[in-house]
């Protein structure tokens, strides 16, 4: 059986990115089910993880596609809750990729 390969990226956000996060939200907050079938049909795949020791919730996005920039790649996104954790990811996915190419973003002072 063959495993697919799996390429874990940072892609963490910044205090700075927290406003711009929330009028993104705000814009966007009806489309939830919307942005997720589009990740679905575009062969990404979701994961939710309880992290028992921060006590909080881990959404993983891995792409599956196999001719895509992203493909093999995996980032995650934490929240005190799986709605905003997922929501987190859907805006560094959607909102800070609008090509669709996932940036390694590293930082120090991160959030979600």
């Amino acid at each position: 059986m063959a495993f697919f390969k799996v390429e874990f990226i940072e892609f963490r956000l910044e205090s700075s990115d927290e406003k711009a996060f929330t009028a993104w939200y705000k814009a966007n907050s009806e489309r939830m089910d919307e942005l997720v079938a589009d990740l679905l049909a575009d062969n990404y795949k979701l994961g939710l993880s309880p992290d028992f020791e921060n006590q909080c919730i881990i959404i993983s996005l891995t792409c599956k596609a196999e001719k895509h920039p992203n493909s093999g790649k995996c980032f995650t996104s934490r929240s005190d809750t799986w709605e905003d954790a997922l929501w987190l990811t859907l805006y560094k996915h959607y909102a800070l990729s609008p090509d669709g190419v996932w940036p390694d973003r590293k930082s120090q002072r991160s959030w979600g």
